[in-house]
């Protein structure tokens, strides 16, 4: 078990029912940016960013009173320096006999770089989205007629307002046809 806990490769912690943390294994003083010696006496409250205490601690509350018995969630921790870090924290609670929760067991993944990933994903689509606007701004505004066609195929797939005009045309009566229809 022990062999197991030090050398998991995502951060394991045990958390008290007030939400200090008990013991946890290098990984998770790693990702939190703090020695294992430590860790023991701090408490999620204290690594939590505060706009993000709320939907922790509704959780926590949630697993205390057995409404839930594990959760996973996607969160913010605050480092030792002040930075913050990203991770995706599965939570079960252990209790005894008559139900009471003993302690928390918490894996936690270290998501930083999913998480860059996915923030430069959507700078790429919103600039994408943009560029496609201006494109279509230009393409509408032109007083040019423009058509595109396929390669493959020759067919018509969108033709600007000028272009139904000087052609006299429905735009209904060009999109999948092609010149020589």
């Amino acid at each position: 078990y022990r062999s197991s806990f030090e050398q998991a490769a995502v951060g394991v912690c045990h958390t008290a029912p007030d939400g200090t943390f008990l013991r946890c294994n290098a990984r998770f003083a790693v990702i939190i940016g703090y020695t294992q010696d430590e860790i023991p006496g701090l408490s999620f409250h204290k690594i939590t960013p505060p706009e993000d205490l709320a939907k922790s601690e509704a959780l926590w509350q949630q697993m205390l009173s057995g409404t839930t018995e594990s959760a996973t969630l996607e969160k913010r921790y605050i480092r030792k320096d002040g930075s913050l870090t990203w991770v995706n924290v599965t939570v079960s609670t252990q209790r005894d006999s008559e139900g009471h929760a003993l302690h928390f067991i918490a894996v936690v993944e270290d998501i930083n770089a999913r998480k860059e990933s996915e923030g430069r994903l959507a700078k790429t689509a919103e600039a994408l989205r943009k560029s496609e606007e201006r494109y279509r701004t230009v393409f509408q505004a032109s007083l040019d007629p423009i058509g595109i066609c396929r390669l493959e195929d020759g067919k018509f797939i969108d033709v600007n307002e000028a272009f139904l005009k000087t052609m006299v045309f429905a735009r209904e009566d060009v999109i999948g046809q092609t010149a020589l229809e």
